[in-house]
């Protein structure tokens, strides 16, 4: 399964195509909505974004991160 933003829901269908010709597994794919910051700015690793694994290391609690995660745009 492969998790990620609506925003590259456009792209999904070259990269079966693509995956298709490489004769490489399809994965199943689940887009949600875009997730963003306090100040509306997209959460992605391309743009470094914190990550979850990087917010637990820190000890911020589960709830506490779904709650910044409600609040996302």
């Amino acid at each position: 399964m492969v998790t990620r933003g609506e925003d590259l829901k456009a792209a999904t269908d070259l990269h079966r195509l693509l995956q298709t010709l490489m004769n490489w597994p399809e994965p199943a794919y689940s887009h949600h909505r875009l997730l963003t910051d306090a100040a509306g700015r997209r959460l992605a690793k391309r743009d470094h974004a914190q990550t979850l694994r990087s917010l637990r290391a820190e000890g911020v609690p589960a709830r506490a991160i779904i709650e910044r995660l409600d609040q996302s745009q």
